[in-house]
């Protein structure tokens, strides 16, 4: 993977775990952003873990290269796709469940986990990715490891951040995310406290390190080439 410029050096342990991947489909996490950054922790990891593990064991399977990954969206098939956002197609991926996914014989199986999964708390769904998947050795249940690699993919692309892409993305203004968004967009810094002071006592730890880490990249790249004196606390 190669990691944004500005955060490289952090993520420096994931690159040493990172695997080659061509074809694959996975279990992704499946909820929404904001509910993602309210309750992603090593217990809704865990939680999520348990469910696919259980529902893998009661249909006979047996995944060995099931690792972290993620898809690129560009290239990734899923049903009922939600809006675009940082955490798309990020979870339990496998080059080898591609062929049982698409295989004729087995699609039956694949579509009636897939449908369990979504009833699943949290939810997951099944989706599927031609080529760009990309994984990481990092077991299933290494949590914490995974836990860096969300909070990796989530912080990566600046353009997720960019306050005019949150708001045409989300409409609820009660969002501590969009109130952010929405006061980075004023260039108010007192809003702009006010919306992460929200955002830290709303979000997970690591939901609000995200929220933290993603409109401060923003911030400073627009700092190279506009008037911005917006401060974000160190995280």
């Amino acid at each position: 993977m190669t990691w944004a410029s500005r955060h490289s050096q952090q993520w420096s342990d994931l690159d040493e775990l990172e695997e080659r991947c061509g074809s694959a489909c996975g279990f992704v996490l499946w909820h929404d952003f904001e509910t993602l950054l309210q309750n992603i922790s090593a217990d809704y990891l865990c939680s999520a873990w348990q469910s696919l593990a259980e529902r893998l064991d009661a249909n006979g399977l047996q995944v060995a290269d099931l690792s972290w990954g993620w898809m690129h969206p560009g290239y990734t098939i899923v049903a009922n796709k939600m809006i675009d956002s940082p955490s798309d197609y990020l979870g339990w991926i496998s080059e080898s469940f591609w062929d049982f996914d698409r295989a004729r014989k087995t699609r039956h199986v694949a579509i009636k986990i897939d449908n369990e999964l979504r009833s699943c708390d949290p939810p997951m769904a099944i989706a599927c990715c031609d080529i760009r998947a990309q994984k990481w050795n990092i077991a299933p249940d290494d949590f914490a490891t995974a836990l860096r690699l969300i909070e990796a993919m989530c912080t990566d692309e600046i353009s997720d951040w960019a306050p005019d892409v949150v708001l045409a993305r989300h409409i609820d203004v009660g969002e501590p995310r969009v109130q952010a968004a929405e006061a980075i967009a004023a260039r108010s810094q007192s809003r702009l406290d006010d919306a992460l002071s929200a955002a830290k006592r709303c979000y997970s730890a690591v939901g609000y390190r995200i929220v933290v880490r993603g409109f401060a990249a923003f911030v400073d790249a627009e700092k190279a080439h506009s008037e911005i004196d917006l401060r974000l606390p160190a995280v």
